[in-house]
């Protein structure tokens, strides 16, 4: 059961084919047998969670058909979600209980899906590695002495090893990007305003930081993130978006760095795979431009990446 992608899921759900609470049962098997070893799920199991699939059976019952039925997700431990201990993998807030839903996590509910546990985060979301002094480190699911990187981890981990398909992160400098990255998975970072966020902690970086959807494929990350993107008359920075089908490409342009413009070593088998990627890209229609940062004179990747050089083994 915990194979299946969202969108298989809350077709079958709205179907009748598929009976949410096996769904549940069957992620939350996956949770019992891999989370203690990979530490992606944090906090605990909700007692909410038994009332909203029961809430979720009666919308069904009275014929109510929402995008998202019976999909688990995970929602990262920096997003409110009422009832819920929302740390932020800070011991400042180890106490803390979200008085509120987020207003994505107010759209998940209302979409049908089940928050089934709290993604960890690096302290504050503010390092590209996911460990705290709350709940500890988060490993990678192919080679636990690696790391899935940061600071979404915990939720790219939960959806790269079965635990739920889908995954609420949070983005400022590429924290639901790097992790899926790093574990196989599909995050991206929508624009500013996009998904509205104006009820939960202050912003570390605002007007960066953005609430992020992460997914097994790209076709579940887009199925996430049309239930939760949209203005919000409480969210002043969000902003409406078309509901249509017919969505304009333009050609798009994707800037490529080999080293970030730092003299820094890459190895071997990452560069031929990024090569490799950039091949694929030209060949669907992307312009591919080399584009690398000027950083100010006598500053070294160390200025940059201090706690990523400085990282033991199993942290690289």
């Amino acid at each position: 059961m915990n194979t299946l992608d969202a969108q298989r899921i809350a077709a079958g759900v709205n179907r009748g084919e598929l009976d949410p609470a096996q769904v549940l049962a069957g992620f939350e098997q996956r949770i019992a047998l891999r989370n203690a070893q990979l530490n992606a799920i944090v906090g605990g199991r909700s007692e909410a969670l038994d009332a909203d699939l029961r809430h979720l059976q009666q919308r069904l019952a009275a014929g109510e058909r929402p995008p998202l039925a019976g999909v688990p997700i995970v929602v990262k431990d920096v997003i409110w979600v009422e009832g819920r201990r929302v740390t932020q993998g800070s011991r400042l807030f180890q106490d803390f209980i979200a008085p509120h839903d987020a207003i994505a996590v107010e759209r998940l509910r209302r979409a049908g899906a089940l928050i089934v546990g709290m993604g960890n985060t690096s302290e504050f979301a503010c390092k590209g590695l996911t460990t705290n002094r709350v709940y500890g480190v988060t490993r990678h699911p192919m080679d636990e002495r690696l790391t899935p990187g940061g600071s979404s981890g915990g939720c790219a981990v939960a959806v790269a090893d079965g635990m739920a398909p889908l995954a609420l992160g949070t983005d400022g400098g590429g924290s639901s990007r790097r992790p899926p990255a790093h574990v196989g998975v599909v995050g991206f970072k929508p624009s500013w305003g996009a998904v509205p966020d104006s009820i939960g902690f202050p912003h570390a970086f605002n007007g960066l930081q953005v609430i992020a959807p992460i997914a097994r494929h790209v076709g579940d990350a887009a199925l996430l993130f049309e239930a939760i993107a949209g203005a919000d008359r409480r969210d002043p920075d969000s902003v409406a978006l078309a509901a249509t089908d017919e969505r304009v490409v333009r050609r798009p342009r994707i800037a490529y760095s080999p080293r970030l413009g730092l003299d820094v070593p890459v190895d071997a088998d990452v560069e031929s795979a990024v090569h490799a990627a950039i091949a694929r890209l030209q060949q669907a229609g992307f312009d591919i431009e080399r584009a690398d940062p000027v950083w100010p004179a006598g500053v070294d990747a160390a200025a940059h990446c201090p706690h990523i050089l400085a990282a033991s083994p199993p942290c690289m």
